[in-house]
């Protein structure tokens, strides 16, 4: 639910004060656009129930490599230190900003290049952010 409070509430708020949530004005409306909905209200949630299940299912698949002996002995250390090494690069602040950073890129620069245009506030946001959370989900498994 914060998911679709952060991404989808906030694109119908400015869709509804530009009088694009349900107007005649285009040619299809904020809440009669079925793939923008289904992508904030469906997707995007699976999207993050599915990273908490890959998450255990990842660390089940790295606990049994120790439990099956492909790991033994004299190279045990060095394997946990390279998990503690990757979990700790995977969780770090900088790995987040970069995913953010490259997630952002794209409709950056494109909103500019439709800025100009006169795309709408709704518009802009989706560009900007909400399509942009969509990625950093992505981009992060």
């Amino acid at each position: 639910m914060a998911t679709i409070a952060v991404t989808w509430v906030p694109l119908a708020l400015l869709a509804f004060a530009a009088g694009d949530l349900v107007g005649p004005r285009l040619k299809i409306a904020f809440l009669f656009d079925f793939w923008t909905n289904t992508r904030f209200l469906v997707t995007l949630p699976l999207l993050v129930v599915a990273e908490a299940l890959i998450d255990a299912r990842t660390r089940h698949a790295v606990n049994r490599v120790v439990d099956a002996g492909l790991v033994t002995g004299e190279h045990l250390p060095a394997y946990q230190t390279l998990l503690r090494q990757v979990a700790r690069l995977r969780d770090s602040p900088i790995a987040g900003i970069a995913l953010v950073v490259v997630a952002m890129a794209g409709p950056i620069w494109l909103s500019q290049a439709k800025l100009v245009t006169g795309i709408s506030l709704a518009g802009n946001t989706y560009a900007l952010a909400s399509s942009s959370r969509r990625r950093v989900g992505g981009l992060h498994w």
